[in-house]
């Protein structure tokens, strides 16, 4: 993702610290500290290549075994598969050149959709870029208002999160900045984390998100 002032004021209103990882630094990044990973479909993400070792699945895996929450946006349709991804394999994609907007809750009581509706994740000129179809292991919790076209689907790892979403928090924080929609997404996300960031109050800021460069879309 580029990292736009929209998404500087929105981790700023939600009272969280975060530090912005260069592909180039992706090989020499620790996780320790952080709460919360958000790494981008068209991320220069090469899981486990010499270049990059320290984003590799495993590493991720641990990462939310010990209670972290790993947040991919618009995976499958950059430079990396979906595969490449922690347990993206488990998954398939679609992508849709001129995007969606119609966006339904298919599970409310999700954390990750508290205090949202369906209509505050729609009409975003798009919402979505695409699809995503899963197995047994994923739970869906929001899709296009078709059966099994999921837009964010979830799985618990060990006493984090996973969540993989098309809906373009990062596009809607750069054109309309503030987006309560957004906003409440991008915060609920963070709230996965285990204990919570807003708990941990060790410093100025509450928490820390790693939020990881967009490599520019091709």
């Amino acid at each position: 993702m580029d990292f736009n002032p929209g998404m500087t004021a929105a981790l700023n209103s939600l009272n969280v610290s975060y530090t912005v990882v260069g592909p180039q630094n992706f090989a020499t990044t620790s996780f320790t500290g952080y709460n919360v990973i958000w790494l981008d479909g068209f991320s220069d993400y090469s899981p486990g290549t010499p270049g990059n070792p320290g984003f590799s699945s495993a590493n991720l895996v641990s990462f939310m075994n010990a209670g972290g929450v790993v947040f991919v946006q618009n995976p499958g349709f950059g430079t990396e598969s979906l595969s490449s991804y922690p347990f993206g394999s488990e998954l398939g994609d679609q992508y849709m050149p001129t995007g969606l907007d119609t966006i339904r809750i298919t599970n409310p009581s999700s954390p990750v959709n508290a205090n949202l509706t369906s209509a505050s994740l729609s009409n975003w000129g798009p919402s979505a870029y695409g699809t995503l179809s899963i197995n047994s292991s994923f739970s869906g919790v929001t899709d296009t208002g078709t059966d099994g076209d999921w837009v964010t689907v979830v799985l618990p790892v060990g006493s984090g999160e996973l969540v993989y979403t098309e809906q373009g928090i990062s596009e809607r924080l750069n054109s309309n900045p503030g987006d309560p929609g957004a906003v409440q997404f991008l915060g609920n996300v963070i709230g996965l984390a285990t204990p919570e960031p807003s708990s941990l109050a060790l410093m100025a800021a509450a928490g820390v998100v790693l939020v990881v460069s967009r490599k520019i879309r091709r």
